[in-house]
C-alpha cells in the first residue's frame, strides 16, 4: 500500500514540468531564431550588393571605369558585404546588348560610349540554418544571390589606361 501511494504522487508531482518543457522548446526556439538571423543577414547582403552594383555601373555608364581590372571591379562590388570570399567566390558578367552587336565581355572597359550594357554580380551563399537548406539552397546547399544592372553607356572619352 505504500508503494501504491509513492506511484501516484510520482505521477502527478509538478517538479520539474519547466525543465521538461524547456528541453522540447528550447531547441525549436534556437533553430528560428538562427534562421530569421540568417535571413536578415541574406537581405542586408542582397541590398548591398544592388547598392554597389548600382554604384560600380554608374562608373562604368559614365566612362569613369575604363581602366578598372576584373579584380578591382569585384573589389568594388564586394564592399561592405557580409560574404566570405566574396572576391574569389563572386562571379560578374557583362553583357552588351543591341541586335547584332550583342556580346559577352570580360573586361569592362570593352563597352563603347552608346552602348547597353547588362551587369550581372551573383555570389554562392552557403545557407547554414538546417530548416532553410530545403527552402531556399540547391542541391549543395548554397543560394545563389544574384544583382543584376542595365544601363546605356553615356557619351564619353576614351581614356588610355
Amino acid at each position: 500500500m505504500v508503494r501504491r501511494g509513492r506511484h501516484r504522487s510520482f505521477f502527478r508531482s509538478q517538479e520539474g514540468a519547466t525543465t521538461t518543457e524547456f528541453v522540447i522548446l528550447a531547441p525549436l526556439f534556437l533553430l528560428m531564431l538562427f534562421a530569421i538571423i540568417e535571413i536578415a543577414m541574406i537581405s542586408l547582403s542582397r541590398t548591398t550588393v544592388r547598392a554597389n552594383m548600382a554604384e560600380v555601373g554608374r562608373d562604368v555608364r559614365t566612362g569613369l571605369a575604363q581602366c578598372i581590372t576584373e579584380q578591382e571591379l569585384a573589389e568594388r562590388v564586394c564592399r561592405k558585404t557580409l560574404f566570405a570570399n566574396c572576391v574569389e567566390n563572386v562571379e560578374i558578367s557583362q553583357s552588351i546588348l543591341g541586335g547584332a552587336r550583342s556580346r559577352n565581355a570580360r573586361n569592362v572597359a570593352a563597352a563603347d560610349a552608346g552602348d547597353v550594357v547588362l551587369m550581372n554580380a551573383s555570389y554562392p551563399w552557403p545557407v547554414l540554418t538546417p530548416i532553410l537548406t530545403p527552402l531556399l539552397g540547391d542541391q549543395n546547399g548554397e543560394m545563389t544571390l544574384s544583382s543584376s544592372f542595365i544601363f546605356k553607356n553615356e557619351p564619353f572619352n576614351d581614356q588610355i589606361c
